[in-house]
């Protein structure tokens, strides 16, 4: 789940992984599967969730409305299972422009020692401050990670508990 408050959009974009890459949250969101990625019968909820191989299997969604160009608060949900710690980053939801690998606004990742943090980019300059989570996550385990901005505050919660906070600074990075 996708929200931005703040600026009067409510629930951009609200994803099942229940069998298909719809957006429920009406606003036409819906995903695109790419390198593989499908479902599992292993879902915390619904009788699907999305399965990815950790390497490079991921949805994009098509975003010509600028829903998710974010310049004030907002706050990304997601229920997580992790396969456990790798040697790789692995993104959970990420807004980047699709042509660069690097041009990224803003990110909810799974770190290499299997922490959930938070990355919101600014100004265009390829800076960024981030909020990591204490908690690793255990790979036989459902987590309910939440992250965001508050307009001052970038903050991450896992299965409601706040777990890390820290100031941001600066303006929110958009791009296409």
């Amino acid at each position: 789940v996708v929200r931005n408050y703040n600026e009067g959009l409510g629930r951009v974009g609200y994803w099942r992984m229940d069998g298909d890459w719809t957006d429920a949250s009406g606003n036409g969101n819906s995903g695109i599967a790419n390198n593989g990625a499908t479902f599992s019968t292993d879902a915390r909820v619904g009788s699907q969730a999305g399965s990815f191989d950790g390497v490079n299997d991921y949805v994009r969604v098509p975003e010509g409305s600028g829903a998710f160009d974010f310049t004030t608060g907002h706050t990304i949900e997601a229920w997580v299972k992790s396969t456990g710690s790798t040697t790789v980053y692995r993104g959970i939801v990420v807004k980047r422009n699709p042509a660069s690998s690097v041009d990224t606004n803003w990110e909810l990742d799974i770190s290499t020692s299997n922490k959930p943090y938070y990355c919101l980019h600014y100004n265009g300059s390829g800076g960024y401050t981030c909020v990591k989570a204490s908690t690793s996550l255990n790979a036989a385990d459902w987590y309910h990670i939440a992250a965001g901005y508050d307009g001052a505050t970038l903050f991450i919660y896992i299965n409601g508990v706040l777990e890390s906070s820290v100031p941001f600074a600066g303006t929110p990075y958009v791009n296409n």
